[in-house]
């Protein structure tokens, strides 16, 4: 019997389950999340057997890191989630005030929306992304609308907007703003300086000038 031929030379040419060819382990996951991104910014269903073929690797793998392909897709999108959230924090970083606050962060919402259509419709647009129950079925993007609340509330505590509800008043204004954007996504034709305009309308609704008129 050829000693080369044995169990033991067998298992020195065997690769590991799960680890595809050349991969190192820590960079396997973030190979994943871009796969998986990707995909859904083409406007395609992620599933395991496209994802190990694009990057490559073998299920085992996928279900190693992530547990399933909707982990995977939701990690995917809590980390675009937080890029976006990256943008809209550092365009407020020199705001002099929570009425100059509200009115860049929304400025900086409706500029990434229309420079990112694909990722937008991904993740302020579709019913197929998984939801984290980490914020209670809500996307994570949740966490950018809590910092417009505090804004509002802030602008309140320094009189300038009436006394009232921070998150419903946050509220309406994400969703006019939201409003915007995806209609600037949808119908590409609209000029943008009527968008622009219109988001001015909004942010002029949380001015002191007019929240004195009505006093």
């Amino acid at each position: 019997m050829n000693p080369s031929s044995g169990p033991r030379a067998r298992s020195r040419g065997r690769r590991p389950v799960g680890r595809p060819p050349g991969a190192r382990p820590s960079d396997l996951p973030d190979k994943l999340i871009a796969a998986a991104w990707s995909a859904l910014l083409a406007g395609e269903a992620p599933t395991v057997a496209g994802l190990c073929l694009a990057v490559p690797c073998t299920p085992p793998s996928l279900y190693h890191h992530f547990g399933s392909v909707n982990q995977l897709i939701l990690t995917a999108c809590e980390r675009e989630f937080a890029l976006f959230r990256e943008r809209l924090a550092a365009s407020v970083a020199a705001a002099a005030s929570p009425q100059d606050r509200i009115r860049l962060r929304g400025r900086a919402y409706l500029d990434w929306g229309l420079a990112n259509p694909g990722a937008y419709r991904v993740l302020f647009m579709s019913v197929g992304v998984p939801r984290s129950p980490r914020h209670g079925g809500v996307p994570a993007a949740g966490a950018g609308l809590a910092a417009l609340v505090d804004d509002v509330r802030e602008a309140m505590d320094v009189g300038h907007l009436d006394a009232g509800d921070p998150m419903a008043l946050a509220l309406a204004h994400w969703a006019a703003v939201h409003g915007l954007t995806s209609l600037g996504v949808i119908n590409p034709e609209v000029p943008r300086g009527v968008l622009d305009a219109a988001l001015e309308v909004l942010a002029d609704a949380l001015s002191p000038q007019r929240g004195a008129g009505h006093r």
